[in-house]
């Protein structure tokens, strides 16, 4: 982290897989002491799967997002991002149904109220087909996010998913912006940002 803050970065942020909250508070601590920001993302597994029609998965599909908005507390990030609504590559053969839908709002509803509590924000990112099918786009997630209806919910607009599903990704950037809160800067290829395909100067300009 040292060499990060040397090297300019203003902050980082930070992979929330082990939710260990006395963990975090020791990292929150060592970044304060360095002068790094910091956010944070996670993902879901199959086995915390929000979108699941068993009820003991959406059970801990609950309880382990609350477990990481503790450890953002204890780390002092105000953000949690990630497409934290449905299983990284976890697929049924269709298109989502309105009941994955409806389950995933109820989980996400939860977990929402539970980091306003603390103040923290949840960033929506949706993600390419290749990878999840609930949220795919910036309109699917301004729809999702709009249902949800909690003001520290917003989206987490990713340029290589973008990149993927979007016809014009500037026009994407420019009907949603009251609702994106987070960005991710990656080209089309995940490598450094002007070495590829995304437009990027049109999407700065958005």
């Amino acid at each position: 982290y040292a060499r990060l803050k040397e090297m300019g970065f203003d902050g980082i942020e930070l992979p929330i897989f082990d939710p260990n909250p006395e963990k975090f508070a020791k990292l929150g601590a060592r970044l304060d002491d360095l002068g790094l920001e910091r956010t944070a993302i996670t993902t879901c597994n199959p086995q915390d799967d929000p979108i699941s029609p068993d009820a003991a998965i959406r059970k801990t599909a609950t309880e382990r997002p609350h477990r990481v908005v503790d450890c953002c507390e204890a780390v002092g990030s105000s953000l949690l991002g990630g497409p934290l609504y449905a299983a990284i590559g976890q697929f049924s053969g269709a298109g989502p149904t309105e009941a994955e839908w409806e389950r995933s709002l109820s989980v996400i509803g939860s977990v929402a109220d539970h980091a306003a509590r603390a103040d923290i924000g949840l960033t929506l990112e949706f993600l390419n087909r290749f990878e999840i099918y609930l949220l795919n786009s910036t309109a699917d997630t301004a729809r999702y996010v709009r249902e949800l209806n909690r003001p520290n919910v917003g989206i987490h607009y990713d340029t290589f998913h973008a990149h993927i599903e979007e016809k014009n990704s500037p026009a994407a950037i420019q009907a949603h912006a009251d609702a994106i809160t987070h960005v991710h800067i990656s080209e089309n290829d995940r490598s450094t940002p002007g070495s590829g395909q995304v437009a990027w100067e049109h999407t700065f300009d958005a």
